[in-house]
């Protein structure tokens, strides 16, 4: 992900919690779910783009955003984009390349942690 936002010229603004946060997780699994996020954004956002990560934390929960400054994604669609080989966009998808416009295995690893 590294070599990908640096290869695009990409600025990646990491988060910047007020106070330290402790996360009862699956360490691996938490991982890869970031990370397959983050590569998502690398892969959708232009040249000379910016990927935000931000953590929020709520009352038991920690919300984490990944935002970037690529093609984003029609509101009518958000509900569907961790469904199994969902695409948004066929034309979309057959320009940039991709099988749709979030990996399908963005969602597996949210399920033990409650994630949405």
């Amino acid at each position: 992900m590294t070599a990908q936002a640096t290869a695009k010229h990409l600025t990646i603004i990491p988060p910047q919690p007020e106070t330290t946060l402790r996360l009862w997780v699956e360490p691996d699994l938490m991982r890869q779910a970031i990370a397959n996020l983050l590569s998502n954004a690398c892969h959708y956002t232009p040249e000379g783009g910016t990927i935000t990560v931000a953590l929020a934390a709520q009352t038991r929960w920690v919300v984490i955003r990944v935002a970037d400054t690529g093609i984003g994604i029609a509101a009518e669609a958000l509900p569907h984009i961790f469904e199994r080989f969902y695409r948004v966009d066929e034309v979309r998808s057959r320009q940039t390349g991709g099988g749709g416009d979030r990996p399908p295995n963005c969602r597996s690893p949210q399920w033990p942690h409650h994630g949405h």
